[in-house]
């Protein structure tokens, strides 16, 4: 299959767009109200150990993405079994974003508007950006990643004067036992999702200064920062009650901003950076599904599957919930299945890597790893 490159840059911004654009659509819906912060900095620490796993796994076989990995370490069989797996789990992925932005504007902009149509519309967008170059859709990744963190400081900026930050007591209301189940629980979603990265980079650029190391947990840390900010603005804003209670509380939160007597709806804006974050994710999906897929039928190219990926998606997203309470509702089993794509696949396939690197056993490397900036020859 031919490897599509990404430059390290773009690669650290993907993953972060992975990581955060369901998160800040979705809220922080059964955490620990007024002391998630609290869970947040408390998840920085099994975060910190998954993206060293990724970027082990990386650094054990640089140039392969998880299919190639898999068949490095577990044979042609297994290498199967995997495709298979992750490439149902990219798709869900997919699916699962799909339904929650489809739902967003179906409920918040077009309520008359048939469900399925939404998602027909933001499907389309999503299937041009992964038909593009996978260095199209990481340079997306960045411009999204920055639009994101200009929109967060200008919503902190005018949301000042109505931030009541006695909102975030009383501190540890919740035992310590409590937090450190909800921190866990912020691992699957949403800073496992950046798994589906291990399909997409197997291309990215190598180099001086470009370990995978910093890459992954670079990446996930910024990703907890950005989580951190959005939950003490919009607590600061609607109170911890109201923040359990409503849909999308960051979207209600922008709605109570009101700029003098000149500029309102500020929530549009908000709501239109959601969009185009979510496209981000949706796109990667359906690469790292249609990735899958070819190697499940050793196809020479996954582009001819991204079609039909983007229209089951798109069907399925309209079948999976009835109601925006389901959706809402699937996130606790969301959690639990997740964790066998996650977590147990990787594992699995990084300790065989271990093992055969001890061994010497491991397949070389491709000779085609892409390194944009190499180190100038001596002499």
């Amino acid at each position: 299959m031919q490897k599509e490159t990404i430059t390290f840059r773009n690669a650290f911004f993907l993953i972060i767009m992975m990581q955060i654009s369901s998160k800040v659509l979705l809220g922080f819906h059964g955490h620990m109200k007024q002391d998630t912060w609290i869970t947040l900095l408390m998840a920085t620490v099994p975060t910190t150990l998954l993206m060293l796993l990724y970027a082990r796994m990386m650094k054990l076989m640089p140039g392969l993405d998880i299919y190639e990995m898999a068949e490095a370490t577990l044979g042609k069989a297994g290498a199967k079994i995997v495709a298979f797996l992750m490439g149902y789990y990219c798709l869900n992925l997919a699916t699962l974003v799909l339904g929650n932005y489809a739902e967003f504007v179906h409920i918040t902009s077009l309520f008359q508007t048939p469900f399925i149509i939404v998602s027909m519309l933001i499907s389309m967008a999503c299937l041009y950006l992964s038909k593009s170059a996978m260095e199209t859709v990481g340079k997306w990744c960045a411009v999204m990643v920055a639009v994101s963190a200009v929109t967060a400081v200008v919503l902190v900026f005018f949301s000042w004067p109505t931030m009541d930050f006695t909102n975030l007591q009383p501190v540890m209301e919740h035992g310590v036992g409590e937090l450190t189940v909800a921190s866990l629980k912020l691992v699957p979603l949403p800073m496992g999702e950046a798994v589906v990265g291990l399909a997409l980079l197997g291309g990215v650029e190598t180099g001086k200064g470009k370990s995978p190391y910093k890459l992954w947990v670079g990446a996930g840390m910024i990703s907890i920062l950005f989580l951190l900010e959005i939950f003490v603005r919009t607590c600061t804003i609607l109170g911890s009650e109201m923040m359990e209670t409503v849909y999308f509380p960051t979207y209600k939160a922008a709605s109570l901003i009101r700029i003098g007597t000149f500029l309102e709806r500020i929530e549009a804006l908000l709501a239109f950076v959601y969009i185009l974050a979510g496209i981000s994710k949706v796109a990667a999906c359906q690469i790292a599904a249609s990735r899958g897929v070819a190697k499940l039928f050793s196809m020479p190219s996954y582009k001819p599957i991204l079609l039909p990926v983007a229209f089951l998606s798109m069907a399925f997203s309209s079948i999976l919930f009835h109601s925006i309470v389901e959706m809402f509702d699937f996130i606790d089993n969301y959690i639990i299945y997740a964790q066998l794509f996650q977590i147990i696949i990787p594992v699995v396939i990084w300790i065989v890597a271990e093992v055969k690197s001890r061994r010497n056993t491991l397949p070389a490397p491709p000779l085609n790893i892409p390194d944009q900036h190499p180190e100038p020859a001596a002499g």
